[in-house]
């Protein structure tokens, strides 16, 4: 008998099987969280990667059950602060617009799954008198929470707005990776400690000028500072997760002990662990707040086997160069508890530890230590080894939830790309154009035809095609497809800037509508093709794309000799 047949036979017995991913399902399959968050305040829900299409809607479905269920009224994000304070407006108020309010935060929430999450939460307010109220934990981004000390300044203290603005700027270097001075951190630390330290203590200077709320909002800004400080100064690894718990604790101080409140994270951050690093050791959000609260927090896993998923392509999370790439994840080893938990049988399922033998071999295996899958903001598809860390998930989760099989988010990103394959090896299709503006070079274009025989850059003020000097030149073509269903039932536009220079041959721009079967429609600009030289003209395509279409394919193609540029490359939904 294997090592692993008495746990699966084991977990078998004590999984629950989730019928469904969707947030628009019946819930009645995830009444087994009633047992295992009991009267907890506190529910962390974690995620394996930070692109995965069926953790943002498994976590949507769970947030509904929590809230429409079991009485929960706050969520808090693995978020920045002051870009979710936004999103509380929206959800409360109705002001903004979702998908614009999205497209504000880091790229592991600007999804199309997430602006549903939001949009539903605006609906649930319209509609009941428990009124949700939305939360970012973290600080990483801080710009408008500058903006805020900055106006609060102008208006109460204007004598040390100078000092405060150039503080301010200091601090605006760290997140560039520009190094400050012992005596320029000195000053940017002092200046905000004095201004926290001020604004706390002395709140009557204030009068009716300032209502309690704004004074509220003003004094996390300042403390959202200073964490950033701290955090991108490097002294502490442990820093921006303490910040996390921290800020937690601080919403529900305000909210009042009856509060309860939904956190959600990557499983990194919501476990209650430590990790030993080469040269320190890293203290997770969820340990602080299980030191805090003890049996008032419960955090969930959430895992999967194989899929694919968003993720910045390379070692560096913010080099200028990162590109946000649709990765491909193969299979885990058998030494991981996600080899382990696809033996057990279902496609999906929820674990309650609590619930597992504590003498048998599931729950010892469920000790571990083993390997457990970790991908967060970075992805190598060339190393998957160094994204799994040695975890146990029983000490450090009170649950877990498994899914089988995967996909990648609908980002809103424009400069993403996929380079997965399906399971017969066709490509994946992003679901919308990327890099229209050639920011990132050529990436999400391809080149085909007659390559040999021409060659394609890009210059400080356009993209060119050209000809060389020898060689077949019967024609050649850049390119990108993507899918169609985001743009069906809708009018759309490909429009360009093109120059033409000593062409003997043609050359358009182009765009392809199709389907699993076949072309629906070809289109072309200009007919007849340019030829010879001609100064910068706009062209345009202008289609209403049918619902049976799956695919778009926008292009620059130039046949025979000559040089052709053009620039400003746009695709947009018309009225």
């Amino acid at each position: 008998m294997s090592e692993i047949a008495q746990p699966v036979v084991e977990l078998r017995n004590a999984v629950f099987p989730l019928k469904s991913n969707l947030p628009q399902d019946n819930l009645t399959d995830l009444s087994p969280l009633k047992a295992l968050i009991g009267d907890a305040h506190i529910v962390a829900i974690g995620e394996a990667t930070h692109g995965t299409k069926e953790f943002m809607l498994m976590r949507h479905r769970l947030l509904k059950f929590l809230i429409e269920e079991m009485g929960f009224s706050h969520l808090a994000l693995e978020a920045s602060w002051d870009q979710c304070s936004r999103i509380n407006t929206y959800i409360q108020a109705g002001e903004g617009d979702p998908q614009t309010l999205v497209k504000e935060l880091y790229w592991v929430y600007r999804t199309q799954e997430f602006v549903e999450v939001i949009t539903w939460l605006r609906q649930y307010n319209e509609q009941h008198s428990n009124i949700i109220s939305f939360f970012g934990l973290d600080m990483q981004s801080f710009s408008l929470a500058s903006e805020a000390v900055k106006a609060y300044v102008a208006s109460f203290l204007p004598q040390e707005l100078s000092e405060v603005e150039a503080s301010l700027a200091l601090l605006s270097r760290l997140p560039l990776r520009i190094k400050l001075s012992p005596q320029e951190k000195r000053s940017c630390r002092s200046c905000l400690q004095k201004l926290y330290t001020r604004l706390s203590e002395d709140e009557s200077q204030f009068g009716d000028a300032l209502s309690s709320r704004a004074l509220v909002h003003v004094r996390q800004s300042l403390r959202i500072l200073m964490q950033a400080e701290c955090v991108f100064s490097g002294e502490d690894s442990s820093a921006r997760d303490r910040f996390m718990a921290t800020n937690l604790a601080s919403i529900l101080d305000e909210a009042g002990p009856e509060t309860k409140i939904i956190v959600w994270a990557h499983n990194e951050h919501i476990g209650n662990a430590e990790y030993r690093l080469p040269n320190t050791t890293f203290r997770s959000m969820g340990s602080y707040l299980r030191e805090w609260y003890q049996t008032d927090y419960r955090a969930i896993a959430l895992s999967f086997y194989q899929g694919t998923c968003y993720a910045i392509e390379g070692n560096d999370a913010l080099a200028r160069s990162s590109l946000l790439v649709a990765h491909r994840v193969l299979p885990p080893p058998e030494q991981s508890y996600e080899y382990l938990f696809n033996q057990v049988g279902p496609a999906r399922w929820l674990l309650d530890f609590q619930q597992v033998d504590p003498a048998g071999a599931a729950a010892r295996w469920l000790e571990g230590p083993r390997l457990f899958r970790f991908i967060g903001a970075l992805y190598r598809e060339d190393q998957p080894q160094i994204f799994f860390c040695q975890a146990s998930l029983r000490r450090e989760f009170d649950g877990a939830i498994f899914l089988r099989d995967t996909s990648a988010v609908q980002t809103l990103v424009l400069h993403a790309r996929r380079t997965d394959q399906d399971d017969q090896g066709q490509n994946v299709l992003s679901p919308y154009p990327t890099n229209l503006d050639f920011t990132t070079k050529l990436v999400g274009w391809e080149l085909t035809g007659s390559k040999q025989a021409y060659e394609v850059g890009i210059e400080q003020e356009y993209i060119y095609l050209r000809s060389k000097e020898a060689g077949d030149t019967k024609g050649c073509t850049l390119a990108q497809s993507f899918l169609a269903h985001y743009y069906r039932r809708k009018r759309l536009r490909f429009s360009a800037l093109v120059q033409a220079e000593g062409i003997v041959g043609g050359a358009q721009i182009w765009l392809r509508v199709g389907n699993h079967k076949h072309s629906l429609c070809f289109m072309r600009r200009p007919a007849p093709p340019l030829q010879g030289s001609c100064a910068w003209t706009a062209y345009e395509i202008i289609k209403d794309i049918q619902e049976e279409s799956t695919n778009i394919t926008i292009g620059f193609f130039l046949c025979g000799t000559g040089q052709f540029r053009f620039k400003q490359a746009r695709l947009e939904i018309i009225e």
